[in-house]
């Protein structure tokens, strides 16, 4: 996940991760976990057809 959070823009954060100066971050890629072993079990996920409704044309949104 990318974000640009304030942290993003504090000198500290920017000493401590070694940006240099002329240098600035843009982001953060949050990589997710690295311990396999604390890697949570996927929770069940509802099918995308029972979330979205198609439609096809205007017409067929206004009879609805």
């Amino acid at each position: 996940m990318w974000k640009t959070n304030e942290y993003n823009f504090d000198p500290d954060f920017y000493a401590r991760t070694g940006v240099r100066t002329g240098e600035r971050i843009i982001g953060t890629l949050h990589l997710g976990y690295f311990d396999s072993n604390k890697v949570p079990k996927p929770r069940p996920r509802t099918p995308v057809h029972q979330l979205l409704t198609y439609i096809s044309s205007v017409e067929q949104s206004q009879q609805q």
